[in-house]
């Protein structure tokens, strides 16, 4: 959606201009196979690239002159795979494979010279959506049974390597009571489920999901940019909903039927890379009552989860390991913990943030106080 050096005025109304995005892809995948060898492979993959872009060419005026004016890139991705392989007979091989990869771009750019005027607030705001599942299922009842169930999610970039929500300023003016410039990730969902069991003389289960994200949330001002709010200006840059599921189960039991020899294995993983950022150059210009500069980030890993099951024929009840602890990296360029560490050491701090991340904490979310005992 491009606005070049046209004039839009509402004498008593709104201005609205948005650009939106929907992406969506479902897909299933089942089948059996039953012979003396039986193989079933069954593999469902929905891959999306999205670019949504919304200009305001330089030249253009924009003006509410008794409401708001709402500058909206608007960006949603949904994703879904269910992929089931079941085999039997003297040999049964089942695989499952499921694979979503999303490569998205939401970018709002405001050019030089471009004058956006309201009676009450101005909005430039570009934000993003998504929510993807896999389940993925193998399942083999056979003499020798091999089944394999693979789950991967991934969530990058097209020219960047992180998906890119960005809302840039040029030199442009933005006036109104209250001046909002915003990149959002609204609601970032990942599910990744994968499941194996097989019961036989001899099985061999094995179940592996992945999640990887690469996600960047980015608000920019240019030198020469005026944002004048009378009664605030507020840059944010948010992640705040984040969410990733990555569980693995893989058993050499069935439907209560173990098996006489049984290797089952069992990997889950993710990986969250993820940056929130507000640039304001030397010679823009911020003017208001109360002004507010914000970048948030929220990484939860809601469940992380690997199980490998065995049940020996002549066993009652199967040998099931301990859900796996997850572990969360988190990469510190300007912010007040590298201030501290200026003073207590780097390794000091970093140790006692692992350990707020531990035992629940809830000071280390605000990043305005620290306490180090």
């Amino acid at each position: 959606t491009t606005v070049g050096a046209a004039e839009i005025t509402a004498a008593t109304g709104n201005v609205v201009v948005q650009s939106k995005s929907r992406q969506s892809g479902d897909v299933k995948a089942l089948g059996d196979s039953f012979s003396i060898i039986g193989v079933g492979i069954q593999r469902g993959d929905v891959d999306t690239i999205a670019r949504n872009e919304l200009t305001i060419e330089s030249g253009a005026s924009i003006t509410s002159r008794r409401g708001d004016v709402t500058i909206l890139a608007d960006s949603y991705d949904y994703g879904h795979t269910r992929v089931r392989s079941g085999s039997g007979g003297l040999v049964g091989i089942s695989e499952a494979f499921s694979d979503i990869d999303v490569s998205q771009e939401t970018l709002l750019d405001v050019a030089d010279n471009v004058s956006i005027t309201a009676a009450d607030s101005v909005t430039v705001k570009s934000t993003y959506d998504t929510d993807q599942s896999i389940n993925a299922d193998a399942i083999s009842n056979s003499g020798v049974a091999i089944p394999t169930a693979t789950a991967d999610v991934r969530l990058s970039g097209i020219e960047n390597e992180d998906a890119l929500i960005r809302t840039s300023i040029g030199a442009a003016t933005l006036a109104g009571s209250t001046v909002n410039v915003t990149a959002e990730i609204a609601d970032l969902n990942t599910v990744a489920d994968a499941n194996s069991e097989a019961s036989a003389g001899i099985a061999d289960s094995d179940a592996r999901s992945d999640i990887d994200i690469k996600a960047h949330a980015d608000v920019f001002v240019a030198s020469g940019a005026l944002l004048d709010g009378g009664d605030s200006v507020n840059l944010t840059a948010d992640l705040t909903e984040i969410a990733a599921d990555s569980n693995a189960r893989g058993a050499t039991v069935t439907d209560g039927r173990g098996s006489l020899i049984g290797d089952p294995n069992a990997d889950a993983g993710v990986v969250l890379a993820t940056a929130a950022t507000v640039t304001t150059e030397t010679g823009s210009e911020l003017k208001s009552q109360v002004i507010n500069i914000s970048a948030l980030t929220d990484e939860t890993l809601s469940d992380v989860d690997a199980h490998a099951v065995h049940r020996p024929s002549h066993v009652n009840s199967p040998k099931e390991s301990e859900s796996l602890q997850a572990d969360r990296v988190i990469d510190f360029n300007s912010t007040l913990i590298m201030l501290v560490a200026a003073f207590a050491g780097r390794e000091a701090v970093l140790s006692a943030y692992d350990q707020a991340v531990r035992d629940g904490y809830r000071f280390y979310s605000y990043g305005d106080a620290m306490l180090i005992s």
